[in-house]
């Protein structure tokens, strides 16, 4: 065993090496069959160590204290930072000791060389895929997606040099280029266009008050639970042009509009805080409440069920309980924004209630438009960007690693999101119908992306549950072999084939048909398909 030293701790004994470093070596078994060579390389003194020897001669285990070979003395001993170790292991054959790996301890490693730097094609193509963004199947691989040259926007070159004739290609390689975090869940702030007193995505606090009064409503909607409205301090304003202060609706005869008092709230920063608190503390029983209705689709509810009790599961890692921790205050802030809310409390500010049996909420008195409209652009801006921004990464860490026990949470996790997609269209389908509007969906664009959105998920989730469960490779597996490697409960395993059956009877009924976005089945029972393509969204001819 070669052992070079430059420590200066014990060079005042006229001893080479620390006797802690050596009673070290000696309690891990290292000997001269197992350590090829120690190396403690320091900042060299100008003047340069004396050696003796490179091999001095080892008579026995206590050789450091009979070392005869003197180190000149350096000036300042070593600080330990200032040292850094190297060791190399030799074969287990003493024989072999003297072979290229014991005088070259990186001999090993030389194989391993670094990645030099790019040239100016390989540069280029870095730059357009950060661009463009890579596919689904070069991202989660980790291989270089490629633009194709004759069509930038189509297949990259990667996805399209696949033999899908070989029979190593078990499923079709579907090219998307987009993330699961490019993925739109709710509609944009300012969209309903109750007041133009705001652009982008700023609000801020009405100035112009009608007085100092400042009183306190409950607003309600159908999605929050029973007992537990949205408590509101508002006040009175004088509306500008452009202030909505009126709620329109259509009968088959004519429009009707109900007069609303003008009052807007009055603190913005207080009841976004509010309001955030409110999410995180009702969420859950909003999800609860919702499952128990009437009417609900059993298979649905369980879903919303068994996600509840995935979520408290004693054995679940803590980063899929956060995940769906927001999943639900996701879905809960989402649905908040759908459907029509009204004034429960006593105080009413005035406004009467609606009697026609036409309006949305009959017998009900509506909130007023300018807190509507700020609960327009705060939701989105303040609560929403930032639960979607979690929900969607951590959604898209779990389906790009290999580990399979995560396979319940991801499929949840889809699952809801998917189902928020449904209800979001059935609820700008309703709100197209009842103002007799002529496309089939309130704001085209926000329903383009968002249906967009679900086939980008639908289609991460096709390329994460064909993927084996060792090394990610491509394999074409059947439901229960996923489920046999996806470490799921019982439970949850008689759940997902339940749903498969439901998904199958449907279809061979004819209940799910193309293009039927309002079907609670359209989206989810495409998780279920054995060769899933991507279908058509919906696209308006005009706006």
């Amino acid at each position: 065993m070669t052992l070079i030293s430059l420590d200066g701790t014990r060079l005042r004994d006229g001893v080479s090496i620390r006797r802690s470093e050596q009673q070290a070596a000696t309690a891990l078994g290292w000997s001269g069959s197992s350590l090829s060579s120690v190396e403690h390389v320091g900042h060299v003194p100008a003047h340069g160590p004396t050696f003796g020897p490179a091999n001095p001669p080892v008579t026995n285990d206590n050789w450091v204290d009979d070392f005869p070979y003197m180190v000149k003395p350096e000036e300042a001993p070593l600080e330990y930072r200032d040292m850094h170790f190297r060791i190399a292991l030799a074969p287990a054959n003493d024989d072999d000791n003297d072979n290229d790996a014991a005088e070259d301890p990186d001999a090993n490693h030389a194989d391993k060389k670094p990645r030099g730097c790019f040239d100016d094609e390989k540069r280029k193509q870095t730059a357009d895929t950060r661009r463009r963004k890579a596919c689904v199947r070069c991202r989660t691989q980790r291989i270089r997606c490629v633009e194709n040259p004759k069509d930038p926007h189509g297949d990259c070159m990667t996805c399209l040099s696949v033999d899908t004739t070989s029979r190593k290609t078990t499923r079709p390689v579907h090219c998307m280029r987009s993330k699961l975090t490019d993925i739109i869940l709710y509609r944009p702030a300012g969209s309903l266009n109750y007041t133009q007193r705001w652009d982008g995505s700023r609000v801020t606090d009405v100035n112009d008050w009608d007085g100092p009064l400042i009183q306190h409503i409950d607003m309600m909607q159908d999605i929050c639970p029973v007992g537990f409205p949205i408590r509101l301090e508002v006040r009175k304003f004088h509306p500008r042009e452009g202030d909505r202060v009126h709620r329109e609706w259509y009968t088959a005869s004519k429009a009707r509009r109900h007069e609303i008092a003008p009052y807007a709230l009055a603190n913005l920063s207080k009841t976004v805080q509010y309001f955030k608190d409110y999410v995180s503390e009702h969420a859950e029983k909003a999800w609860r409440q919702y499952w128990k209705r009437k009417g609900q689709d059993d298979i649905i509810s369980r879903h919303y069920s068994e996600a509840m009790a995935h979520t408290h599961s004693l054995h679940l890692p803590p980063q899929e309980r956060e995940l769906l921790e927001n999943v639900f205050k996701l879905w809960f802030a989402t649905q908040i924004t759908l459907g029509s809310s009204w004034i429960s409390s006593e105080d009413k500010l005035g406004i009467m209630p609606e009697t026609d049996p036409a309006y949305p909420q009959p017998n009900k008195a509506p909130t007023p438009k300018m807190v509507v409209a700020q609960f327009d652009r705060l939701n989105p801006i303040y609560v929403l960007r930032q639960l979607r921004a979690k929900v969607l990464k951590g959604l898209e860490k779990l389906t790009q690693s290999p580990r399979r026990e995560s396979f319940f949470t991801v499929y949840m996790t889809i699952y809801i999101l998917l189902h928020v997609v449904t209800l979001t269209c059935q609820d700008r389908h309703d709100y197209a119908k009842r103002h007799n509007n002529r496309l089939r969906y309130d704001m085209p664009p926000f329903i383009e992306n968002l249906q967009h959105g679900a086939v980008l998920m639908l289609c991460h989730w096709d390329y994460y549950k064909g993927r084996s469960n060792a090394k990610g490779e491509d394999k074409a597996l059947t439901l229960e072999e996923i489920l046999e490697n996806g470490g799921v409960s019982p439970s949850q395993r008689t759940l997902i084939l339940d749903s498969e059956r439901r998904v199958t009877q449907l279809k061979a009924e004819g209940k799910i048909t193309t293009e039927d976005y309002e079907n609670p089945y359209f989206w989810i029972s495409q998780m279920f398909d054995k060769s899933w393509s991507p279908g058509q969204v919906w696209q308006a001819k005009h706006y």
